[in-house]
């Protein structure tokens, strides 16, 4: 697949060390909730996987949550560019941690920190699907700052603050979730958040087929 321009149609601040950058590519592919694309500085050979935060059915358009890493080579560019500048973008990339209508629910989504980003996709996917349907999604943060997109969300979200509440633990998930054979849950953080987590969802009967892991590092 071809890298190809994408212009900045708006950016913002979506939480403390996040900001949301919305581009319009050349050419527009469908995406699948869930997956992600590789993006780059013009001119410049080093690129970053960035999951799409937009729900598939935005045609035209890609929302991208670009988390500040001091030091790092593209994040605080991206943090410096205008409406009219131009990423460039390769994808989209990712088959194993996805959502699709086809695949019904109920379904969980546990973040921490920048793993929201794809599960706001897939959220957002799921609830134009089924308005009524069960979606149960779980953020661990510092605080409300840390979690993407927070205001806009906060009624869907049930948080675990680690700054006043501590990680989330098994008591919590208990309280929160229920095992069922056809749910589906989605874990997206750092290594050492997932196989906590993960563990933990086996241990409550959640069966291990219907749990997926997207790792960022």
């Amino acid at each position: 697949m071809d890298w190809q321009r994408a212009s900045i149609i708006k950016t913002e601040q979506a939480a403390d060390d996040i900001r949301s950058v919305l581009l319009r590519p050349e050419i527009w592919i469908p995406h699948r909730a869930g997956q992600h694309y590789d993006l780059r500085i013009p001119g410049t050979e080093i690129s970053r996987k960035y999951s799409v935060v937009s729900s598939p059915n935005r045609i035209g358009e890609l929302e991208f949550g670009i988390q500040l890493i001091e030091g790092g080579v593209i994040s605080p560019k991206i943090w410096e560019m205008k409406i009219g500048d131009e990423l460039e973008i390769q994808g989209p990339w990712g088959e194993s941690f996805v959502w699709e209508p086809s695949m019904g629910g109920p379904i969980v989504l546990i973040g921490a920190g920048s793993g929201i980003t794809p599960l706001l996709s897939i959220h957002d996917a799921y609830r134009e699907k089924h308005k009524a349907g069960e979606c149960y999604f779980l953020m661990s943060a510092k605080n409300e700052k840390k979690i993407m997109h927070f205001e806009k969300i906060r009624n869907s979200l049930i948080t675990r603050f680690t700054e006043r509440d501590g990680r989330i633990d098994r008591a919590f998930l208990r309280s929160s979730v229920s095992p069922r054979p056809e749910t589906l849950c989605y874990v997206c953080g750092p290594d050492s958040f997932i196989d906590d987590i993960v563990d933990l969802l086996i241990e409550l009967g959640f069966p291990e087929k219907g749990i997926k892991s997207e790792r960022f590092i």
